[in-house]
This record gives C-alpha cells, sequence and structure tokens, in this order.
C-alpha cells in the first residue's frame, strides 16, 4: 500500500509495522532492509528532481518511523540501544548448547546440516500448501524470464519477488552464518507466511492457466479439498496439531517416526500424563520420579497448565524409594542420549497409559507399585525365576547376574527399595568399532544406564531386571550400582569371547571417608578413586545440595570429545545431587561415575540461583590430573 499510494503517511505507517515487526522477532529487520533497498531502486529509475526528493523523504520518514516505533516497544533498550548489537550476535549464534534428533541421529550446532530446515518444512507442512508454492515458484521463475526487467519497477513483480526473498533469505542467512537451530524449525516459523502467500499465487496462476471456467473451477475445487484434507487431520490429532507430518515421512512404520525426529520438545503430552494420574488417584497425593522428569524441565513446566490445587497433589520427589511412584516418558525419552540402540525387557511394569500419534509412542504412564503388577507378569516372573535358578550366574555380587544370549539378567533375593534406589551403569564393549555411533566410537563402547523402576520388577520380596543388549556382536559388559549412602560400589566385568568360555570379574569397591586426602577442597571435598568423583561434605544439610553441580571434563585428548562438545573444549557432566548422592547422619556424598577417556583438567563446583541475580558460583574446584 505504501509504494502504491507513495505518500508520506503511508510510509510512516509502513515503517511502524516494521518497527512492531521486527519487535515481535528481530529477523523483521530483514524487511527493513528489504524496503529501503525497494526504495534504493525507485531511486535510481527517477528522472526528475521532485520525484527523487519525494522518494528520499518517505525513505528517510519510513526508517525513522521504524527505529522510532521499535525502541518504543522495546524497554530493554531504553537502559543502552547498542543492546541491539547484541541482539543481532544472539540472532546469529545463540549461545545456549542443545541437541536435536534429526534423520536418527544426534545433531547439534555447529554441525547442522545445511538441509535441517528445508527438510523439517518439507515434512511439517501440509501438501496442498508444499505443492501450491511450487506453482507459485514456477510462476515467479516464469515472468522474471519473460519481463525481467519488470523485478526492478514498482510492479506486482516486484513484489512477489520480494516475497519469495522473504522465504529464501533467512533460510540462507541460517546455513551462511550457522545459528544455533533446535527444535524443529521453530526459530523460522514466521517463513510459513511467505509460503501460503505464495501457495496463492500459485493457486491463481494455475487458474489461469486454463481458459474454461469448467478446469479453472477444477483447480479451486482441487485446492479446496488439500485444504480440507489437512483441516480434517488437524483436527484429528488435537491437541497435538504441533507433531503434525506429512506423507513425506513413514507414518506407519511402529515407533519409526520418534527414532527418527525429535518430536516433543515442549512435552506437551506431559499434561496429558498428570491428568491420568490425578484422575486414578483422585484424593490422596501422586509421587512421580524418574530422571526422564527431572531431566525434561519442559515435561515439569507443563504442571503450570493444572490448577493450583492440583498441581499441590504431585510430589516431585526424584530420587526417592522407588515403590508407589509413577513415571512419565515422553516421545523421545529414550531416544535423547543414544539413538542407535538401547536396553529392554518385559513390560513388568505395568503400563497404566499410553497415546499413539501415526502409530508412534508419545506418551507413556508406568508404575513402580508392585502391587500393580498384573497377574499375567507375576507368572511370568516366577516361570523366569524357577529357569535362572536351575542354572549358574556368571557372576555373584549385590545382584546376581545371568546371561542367556542376549538376555542379561539381574537378580537380588531379598530386596529393599534403598537396594534400587540408585540408577544402575552399564557399558556394552562390542567386537567391532564401526557398530557403534560415531559419538561413542573413541570411548570404545556404548554406555546405556538405566533405573530399577523403567526395567524390574519386585514381587515376592525379590528383585529381578531383564535387560536385551544391542543385536551388534559384544566382546564385553561391565555393569554395576553405586551406593552413596555407605559410599560403596559394586561392579561386575564379563568377558564374552566368541569360542572360549564366559568369564567375570567382581570388584567391591568403598571409598576413602575424610582420613583420605582429597583432591581438592571446598565447600565439598572432592575426592578420585579410578573412574569415580566423589563429593563429601560433613556436617551437611539439605540446603548445601540445593543447587546444581557442574563438572565440566577437559580430555587429554580433544578427539576424544563428542561431536557436539567438540567447538566448546570440554565435555559437559552437570548433575543434580539427588541423582547422583544422599544425606545420611548429617553427611552428604555423591558419587559421579566419569567417562572412560583420558581426562586432563576437571573443572567443578556448584551454583546458586537467586530471584534478583543470574546464575552465578557458589563454589568452584579446578583439578589438573597433568600434575603428580
Amino acid at each position: 500500500r505504501a509504494f502504491r499510494r507513495d505518500s508520506l503517511r503511508a510510509f510512516l505507517l509502513c515503517g511502524a509495522g516494521v518497527g512492531l515487526l521486527t519487535n515481535f522477532r528481530i529477523m523483521g529487520i530483514l524487511l527493513f532492509a528489504a524496503v529501503l533497498a525497494l526504495r534504493a531502486c525507485d531511486l535510481f529509475q527517477a528522472s526528475e528532481d521532485h520525484e527523487r526528493k519525494r522518494v528520499r523523504n518517505t525513505a528517510l520518514a519510513f526508517a525513522a518511523a521504524a527505529a522510532l516505533t521499535f525502541y518504543a516497544a522495546s524497554p530493554w533498550l531504553w537502559r543502552n540501544p547498542f543492546e541491539f548489537l547484541m541482539a543481532m550476535a544472539v540472532l546469529f549464534a545463540y549461545p545456549r548448547f542443545f541437541v536435536s534428533l534429526f534423520q536418527g541421529e544426534l545433531v547439534s550446532w555447529p554441525d547442522i546440516p545445511p538441509h535441517y530446515i528445508p527438510v523439517w518444512i518439507a515434512i511439517s507442512t501440509p501438501p496442498v500448501a508444499l505443492l501450491l508454492s511450487l506453482a507459485g515458484a514456477a510462476s515467479l521463475v516464469r515472468s522474471l524470464w519473460v519481463r525481467p526487467r519488470d523485478a526492478l519497477r514498482n510492479t506486482d513483480l516486484r513484489f512477489v519477488c520480494l516475497l519469495a526473498a522473504c522465504l529464501v533469505l533467512p533460510v540462507l542467512a541460517v546455513v551462511v552464518i550457522g545459528s544455533n537451530i533446535f527444535n524443529a524449525w521453530r526459530h523460522v516459523y514466521f517463513l510459513y507466511a511467505p509460503l501460503c502467500l505464495l501457495a496463492v499465487l500459485g493457486l491463481r496462476w494455475l487458474a489461469s492457466l486454463s481458459p474454461r471456467p469448467l478446469l479453472r473451477n477444477g483447480v479451486y475445487v482441487l485446492a479446496a479439498a488439500g485444504v480440507a484434507v489437512a483441516a480434517v487431520e488437524t483436527v484429528s490429532i488435537h491437541p497435538y496439531q504441533a507433531l503434525y507430518f506429512n506423507f513425506l515421512v513413514d507414518r506407519h512404520t511402529p515407533e519409526r517416526l520418534r527414532s527418527r525426529y525429535g518430536l516433543t520438545y515442549a512435552s506437551l503430552a506431559y499434561r496429558e500424563g498428570w491428568e491420568h494420574l490425578l484422575r486414578r488417584r483422585p484424593s490422596s497425593p501422586v509421587y512421580v520420579g524418574g530422571s526422564s522428569l527431572h531431566q525434561n524441565y519442559r515435561g515439569l513446566s507443563n504442571l503450570k497448565i493444572l490448577p493450583p490445587e492440583d498441581r499441590r497433589r504431585i510430589s516431585r520427589r526424584v530420587g526417592r524409594e522407588p515403590w508407589g511412584y509413577y513415571y512419565i516418558l515422553g516421545a523421545n525419552s529414550f531416544f535423547r542420549k543414544r539413538v542407535r540402540s538401547r536396553p529392554y525387557g518385559p513390560p513388568f511394569a505395568p503400563v497404566l497409559h499410553s497415546r499413539k500419534l501415526y502409530n508412534n509412542t508419545i506418551l507413556t504412564v508406568t508404575a513402580a507399585d508392585p502391587s500393580l503388577v498384573s497377574q499375567a507378569a507375576a507368572d511370568d516372573y516366577r516361570e523366569i525365576y524357577r529357569s535362572l535358578k536351575s542354572t549358574t550366574p556368571v557372576a555373584k555380587s549385590d545382584f546376581d547376574l545371568y546371561l542367556d544370549g542376549k538376555t542379561l539378567t539381574y537378580l537380588r533375593e531379598s530386596c529393599r527399595p534403598r537396594d534400587v534406589r540408585m540408577p544402575f551403569s552399564l557399558r556394552v564393549f562390542p567386537v567391532r568399532l564401526h557398530d557403534l555411533a560415531p559419538q561413542h566410537r573413541r570411548r570404545g563402547f556404548e554406555p546405556l544406564p538405566f533405573e530399577f523402576a523403567r526395567y524390574g520388577v519386585h514381587i515376592d520380596g525379590k528383585c529381578m531386571l531383564r535387560l536385551r543388549l544391542p543385536d551388534y556382536p559384544v566382546r564385553a559388559i561391565e555393569t554395576g550400582q553405586r551406593k552413596p549412602r555407605s559410599g560403596r560400589r559394586w561392579r561386575v566385568a564379563v568377558s564374552l569371547p566368541p569360542n572360549g568360555p564366559v568369564s567375570a570379574q567382581v570388584r567391591e569397591e568403598t571409598f576413602p571417608g575424610a582420613s583420605a586426602k582429597p583432591v581438592a577442597r571446598s565447600r565439598f571435598d572432592i575426592y578420585l578413586r579410578g573412574d569415580t568423583l566423589a563429593y563429601i561434605r560433613e556436617p551437611c544439610v539439605r540446603e548445601d545440595t540445593a543447587t546444581r553441580f557442574f563438572l565440566h571434563l577437559v580430555p587429554s585428548d580433544p578427539a576424544d570429545l563428542p561431536s557436539h562438545r567438540k567447538r566448546w573444549g570440554y565435555d559437559n557432566l552437570d548433575f543434580p545431587f539427588g541423582r547422583a548422592g544422599s544425606i545420611r547422619d548429617g553427611k552428604c556424598l555423591a558419587l559421579v561415575e566419569l567417562p572412560g577417556y583420558g581426562i586432563a583438567r576437571i573443572r567443578t563446583g556448584q551454583f546458586v540461583k537467586l530471584p534478583s541475580l543470574p546464575s552465578q558460583q557458589k563454589w568452584k574446584a579446578d583439578i589438573d590430573l597433568r600434575r603428580p
């Protein structure tokens, strides 16, 4: 409208709109540059002095209106207008670190492939919009071929070119600059508007190709049918419209889609899980635990959707005793850290509620309460137990280990909740290194930690876990469990030669007390034994462990770092105290298992978060392992 009227008032209004747009999304600065570029074209083509003066005045009015509106709508600029440059720097390189699941691999900035955004747009846009936008692009190419000079004049073709630029230039900017993009293409969702407008142009061009009204109306009917199909499918998957995928991906093979693409960044399905548990226990408290929760703060943030009285009934006592707990798993809970393989076993823990979309599970609610195990599962457990007792375990420790082909079984005869409270570690060493995912090949093994409540059962006073090992050939496994309450850990290394007998080595480790010499002293004394790091504080209260611990490892060989951490130069193993430690008799003890590669330096400490301050360090320690 501003270019057609070519008046000062119209360009003032256009500037105000572009200023608000840039306030909504900083990428709006591209439209600001585009309008000035078009005015420059008009200035170049103007032949009269008064015409050039009008073009200059309207361009200045537009720029002033856009800048003033953006400044007035952005209070963070009132303190320091130069913070706009910082905002642009964040646009080009968002400082946070994120990992995304894309085409079956974990990718992260700056290693995101150039086709990341185009592929996401192609697979998550309704087919009718894709096809019509391609038709609009074809009509634009044809028009440029027939009338190339019209692209520089104040014509409709010039604005179609601007529309195409609004769709293509942001994608090219992200690819060239290497911006930190994650969670599909939500950072560039504004591209959907020019894509739809280009689709409308394509629809109009297709209809104009036929002189017959019947064929022209047929094009409109087909387009309307495509929109109707997309609308019906959107309504059918409500409230999970954000997980829409079109026919370009395999939506029929069970669990394939969620093993290749990240589905639930916002974890919206957790709300359905919370509501199911609240209905199941209408008056009593609901205890929810599991690493899938405290590692996924977005799943916890869905609690804010619930009414206050329901939120107060949910207790997230992560790391407490598992009996009587419920576990909520999102779509990518099993694939966030490991994509190619994962341990699994019989479904002893009963599935109370699940939700599938496109034949892919996006929500599972399970219970760790032994009273909820079905009778059929209990009978299966007793039959397996009888068959195990007729064989000899490969190793005896806190848990007896049995190995039958690819099935690994943990069995403890007399079992209490505290015996299975802490996670189990499992390392799988393959015969061929190329069977491992790229991020694990330098270590030589695949780490597969797990929790008892996810795969185990507690019946008749016994605890049993059955895990399926990865499908590739395995030469050895190493498994165990740490127990922070006593400072003790058991570990079993099992060798699996292809032709010889299976052999096992059991190691019982007790961590040193205050009499041993720590490698660092601070608010927590830090001890190092083998590949285990211990944090000890005595006396200690719960407030000392309220905030998150940071643990950064600098390897002796930078090539040992996972691909997504090589840019930073260190590995990040930050953890909450409840996941690695416990408080007993006024003493805090946390045990952290270090990775298998050589470590040159350890930087660790604890954060403190106050309402009025950003995240800061409460204490820190720098340990140089290259020195004696």
